[in-house]
């Protein structure tokens, strides 16, 4: 069967509105009156020294004192989010999983082989930066037990099937614009038996195993998931490895990274942490997104917190420190949008003693390194021709 041709996808204009000028009313003037009034004495009223007389400067409000805009939660604890990762401008999500028999009874027109399991995901990504940016397929590979597997020959073809538009195969790069985003398919052959896997997206890697026991069937066209809402403000300062203080519209609120627990006080690698955790958002315009869960036990609100990067898009702050080595990979529940992220990121640093992993004798404890310099490229199979 041929695949699907690919269509580059473009932006649909929009029409500006053309704003209107209000009438102004004319200004009336009241008759002159007939008599002089006659005066009345009003009390004076007492009024208190200004900051700008006593010398003393008008604290900011602190988030008691004034109501921040409330922030939805975008988690239902009921149910596991997506899995998500950013690769550069894109951010993505594993929206769906089939591996083995689950692949060929959802789409029986794909045959099972002897010398391979099929494997499908589900996924959407959307371009977070403001200028047009290039979406290449080739990006994406599947990591099972120390091999690389490239995408299968086959993929533009599973996209048509699922009922995707674009199709996009294993080799498209095409131009996307801001804010543009699609769901595609992304079809691997791994080896029978596979342990581990892991999917790779640029420098990134996101372990599999918790989207392939999901109940998230692979699925195609349907619409694009919701955004979370996001809070902007400005950090003012850093108490820890996890702990920043953000001004929002001049309200100071004390923010703590989510799915991360960092070193602390007398800790081994506390004061270096601190000082990670500065080098990335001290004075930096940050974004503040809300899962499940809105505040902890002292009161800090508990967020995702991003900052912008030079490439337009935007570094997940928590992710950021667990792959340097600065904190650990601390997952609460229900919060797990981005679990599987944080845990192969700690993964890697583990396995190659990044920060507290040697400075602190953890290094070589448990943990699978998911790092790509001794694994074997297999190259995709032509098992659709």
């Amino acid at each position: 069967d041929e695949p699907v041709p690919t269509d580059e996808p473009k932006a649909e204009p929009t029409d500006e509105p053309v704003p209107t000028n209000e009438p102004t009313a004319e200004p009336t003037v009241d008759p002159a009156p007939t008599s002089e009034p006659t005066p009345t004495t009003e009390p004076r009223e007492t009024l208190e020294p200004t900051a700008e007389a006593t010398g003393e400067p008008t604290p900011l409000p602190t988030a008691t004192e004034a109501a921040i805009e409330p922030q939805a939660p975008s988690v239902d604890p009921s149910e596991t989010p997506a899995q998500e990762t950013v690769s550069g401008p894109f951010r993505i999500a594993l929206e769906g999983a089939a591996a083995g028999e689950d692949v060929t009874t959802a789409l029986p027109e794909i045959q099972p082989v002897t010398y391979g399991e099929w494997v499908v995901l589900s996924v959407y990504a959307v371009n977070e930066s403001d200028t047009e940016q290039v979406f290449d397929m080739s990006q994406f590979s599947l990591l099972a037990d120390g091999e690389v597997i490239l995408l299968d020959t086959g993929s533009g073809w599973v996209n048509g099937l699922l009922g995707n538009t674009p199709a996009y195969s294993n080799t498209d790069s095409v131009l996307w614009a801001a804010g543009e985003g699609h769901q595609f398919a992304l079809t691997f052959l791994a080896p029978i038996d596979a342990t581990t896997l892991t999917l790779l997206i640029g420098d990134q890697s996101v372990d599999l195993s918790g989207t392939l026991t999901t109940e998230n069937p692979i699925s195609g066209g349907t619409e694009a998931p919701v955004a979370p809402d996001a809070i902007e403000g400005t950090v003012v300062d850093v108490l820890d490895g996890e702990t920043i203080v953000v001004d929002i519209d001049g309200i100071e609120q004390n923010v703590t990274y989510l799915g991360v627990e960092a070193p602390r006080g007398d800790d081994c690698f506390a004061s270096e942490a601190t000082a990670a955790n500065s080098a990335l958002v001290t004075g930096q315009n940050v974004r503040l997104e809300r899962q499940s869960t809105n505040t902890d036990a002292q009161g800090n609100w508990v967020r995702d917190v991003w900052v912008a990067t030079e490439s337009g898009g935007f570094t997940l702050v928590s992710q950021a420190l667990v792959r340097d080595g600065a904190v650990n990979a601390s997952i609460s529940e229900p919060n797990t949008r981005f679990a599987s992220w944080l845990t192969t990121s700690e993964a890697s640093a583990r396995g190659e003693g990044a920060g507290l992993w040697s400075a602190c004798g953890a290094a070589g404890e448990s943990g699978e390194q998911a790092t790509l310099s001794s694994s074997a490229v297999i190259r995709p199979q032509l098992a659709f021709q």
